[in-house]
This record gives structure tokens, sequence and C-alpha cells, in this order.
């Protein structure tokens, strides 16, 4: 095809492509915030579809968890830019609010993106434990702000297996201890605003012995 003929096909989709939700929701965190009232409220009327309106509700329950005003979302705003990636870090956000399967855990997504304005961390901190957030079921979510002040969670845990493909706890001898991450999660996102103890002294890891050759088998002399 001729390569005219595709920046001119090309062209004519951009231009005729209308202006998406979920564009008007990556703007509202880059642009002025006082604008994004009226697109919204324009947009919503045009809004039909359930996978449009699902964004929304979500959207709308993470302003709300977090009390988000116009002054929040320039804070936010102001953040964005420093970090040097705004749109990636908006789009990003904004991907994650789309994907909340569960209403509970928008204020979650909410609180740590409020802990990412107040400066308790940066944006690749937050990044790994909004994921953390949408990997869990809410009843894990819940189990960890209730025990992780216990230091350690015992093997036979229905929530291990969750746990540990999401770096919240690492093994030590006789079970597993709860990680960083994990504590920064209860502290800036589920529990935001309570103090979370943390201990003095993190538990040892447990060290794996490599096998020697000594200690592999041939299997192939089985046989």
């Amino acid at each position: 095809m001729n390569k005219d003929l595709l920046q001119e096909i090309g062209t004519e989709l951009k231009n005729n492509t209308k202006t998406t939700l979920l564009e008007v929701l990556i703007n509202c965190f880059v642009q002025d915030s006082v604008d994004f009232g009226k697109n919204i409220i324009e947009l919503l009327h045009q809004t039909r579809s359930i996978p449009d309106m699902i964004l929304w509700n979500n959207f709308y329950l993470f302003l709300q968890e977090g009390k988000f005003n116009y002054d929040v979302l320039r804070k936010l705003a102001v953040k964005l830019e420093e970090s040097g990636n705004k749109i990636e870090n908006a789009t990003s956000i904004v991907y994650t609010i789309n994907r909340i399967d569960d209403p509970r855990k928008a204020k979650y997504i909410s609180w740590l993106t409020l802990s990412v304005i107040d400066n308790d961390m940066e944006f690749d901190k937050y990044f790994r434990l909004v994921k953390a957030v949408e990997n869990f079921v809410y009843a894990d979510l819940v189990y960890l702000s209730e025990n992780v002040e216990n230091v350690t969670i015992d093997s036979n845990n229905s929530h291990i297996d969750d746990f540990l493909a999401n770096g919240m706890i690492y093994r030590i001898d006789g079970g597993f201890a709860y990680t960083d991450k994990a504590y920064d999660l209860v502290e800036y996102g589920i529990m935001r605003g309570h103090s979370v103890r943390r201990p003095e002294e993190k538990p040892e890891r447990q060290i794996l012995e490599m096998a020697t050759d000594e200690d592999v088998i041939d299997f192939t002399k089985m046989f």
C-alpha cells in the first residue's frame, strides 16, 4: 500500500476520533482541574457503554474516598510534572482505577495516591503498591491490615500464596515474616492516617542452601 495513502488514512482516523472518557480522566490529572468538571459532565451525557460507565463509577469512588477537590488535583498535577513522566504516570493511574474489581478497593488506591501527594513515597513505590491492591481480593487486604503488626505469619495460613506472589512476606525459619512493602501498603494505603507499629529488628531471612554435585540425583541411572 502506498505510504502517502497510509498517512492520509491515519490522519483521517485521528481527526475523526472523538475524545473518550479515558482521555478526559487522564487530562484531569495533568491539565486544569477546573475545566475537568465541565468536560466530564458534558461527556457523561454521551456515555452509553457499560465499560465507560464502570470506569466513571470507579473514578467517582476514587475521588470520593480521597475527598479530592480542585486543590488536591492541582497538587497531584504538580507531582506528575515533577516526575518527568506525567502523561505515562497519569495514564497508569487511570488504568489502575479502571481495573478496580471491588468498589471497596477504590479507597485504598485513593489513599495511596494521597500519600504520593504528601511526599510519603515516590511513584515507583506507589505503582508497586497499587498493583498489589489490584491483585489481592478484599479479604487479603483486610487480613493484612489486621495482622501485619504480628510480624510473622504461619506457613499454613490461607493467604500465604498471594502474599508471597506480591512481595508481602519473606521466608524465615518456622514460617514467614512481613516485608517493608507490606508495612508500607498498610500504613500509606489500607490504614492511612494511622500509625503502624514496625518491628525494631526484622526476623532474619531463611538462607536456602545450594545443592552440591553430591546431592544431585542422576535420574538416568534409575531406568
